[in-house]
């Protein structure tokens, strides 16, 4: 299934290092070591998963010698403890799932960022996003925070992931986000009044969550369920 990286950069599929000619390769993604790049001078999006000991100057180097289309770059479960590397590269897209990161500050050194995936990752102070002003899809899924009040200045989201963020109560912060189109908050518990009347409640089908009171359920691409005003 894809997710909101792929929904956000219209990813299709991803190519494997041996798959095909290198050189016409867009988006490249391996598992459990880090592909020599040399060979791929059209990459634009690079995802990389479950990497023991990843020497993350070492790939950023890479990609600025061989790869300088390369705008989307995924850490998936690499033990990154310091990201703050990436900030050398100029990326539109970052993701950092299940990394143990709780210091983010290195983000604002990325202006033209647009995408940030965090997902499962202990964090709990989102200040550092008021320094993201143009961000438009963030990923907090399944992470211990509580305060989403930092959102309020995104007001250029359109996408947002709340998922099991079960500390959340209170959704108001996103009222701003004017161009909001999909907010997933399924196994949360937003308070009575709290969430965003008038915006997408999005939710994966096998979760079944209703949305608010009197809204009805239509059908929308990619897999969600659009729940707007009956």
């Amino acid at each position: 299934m894809r997710g909101l990286l792929e929904r956000y950069f219209k990813i299709e599929s991803w190519a494997a290092p041996a798959s095909g000619r290198p050189d016409t390769v867009k988006h490249l993604r391996a598992e459990g070591y880090v592909p020599s790049l040399r060979s791929f001078p059209n990459l634009e999006a690079l995802y990389l998963s479950e990497i023991e000991e990843l020497n993350l100057r070492d790939l950023v180097g890479q990609i600025q010698r061989y790869c300088p289309r390369l705008t989307v770059l995924a850490l998936e479960d690499c033990d990154i403890e310091d990201a703050s590397p990436v900030a050398e590269l100029r990326l539109k897209g970052l993701l950092l799932d299940d990394n143990p990161l709780d210091n983010l500050d290195f983000t604002a050194r990325l202006p033209h960022l647009r995408y940030l995936g965090l997902a499962r990752l202990p964090l709990r102070d989102l200040t550092f996003l008021q320094q993201l002003p143009a961000l438009e899809a963030l990923d907090l899924s399944q992470t211990p925070i509580e305060n989403l009040a930092p959102l309020a200045k995104l007001t250029q989201l359109r996408m947002v992931s709340l998922f099991r963020c079960v500390g959340v109560k209170d959704f108001s912060p996103l009222f701003s986000a004017s161009r909001l189109e999909v907010l997933n908050i399924s196994h949360t518990q937003p308070r009575s009044g709290s969430g965003p009347a008038g915006l997408y409640w999005a939710f994966s089908p096998a979760e079944g969550a209703p949305g608010p009171r009197g809204n009805s359920e239509q059908r929308f691409p990619g897999g969600y369920r659009r729940l707007s005003a009956a």
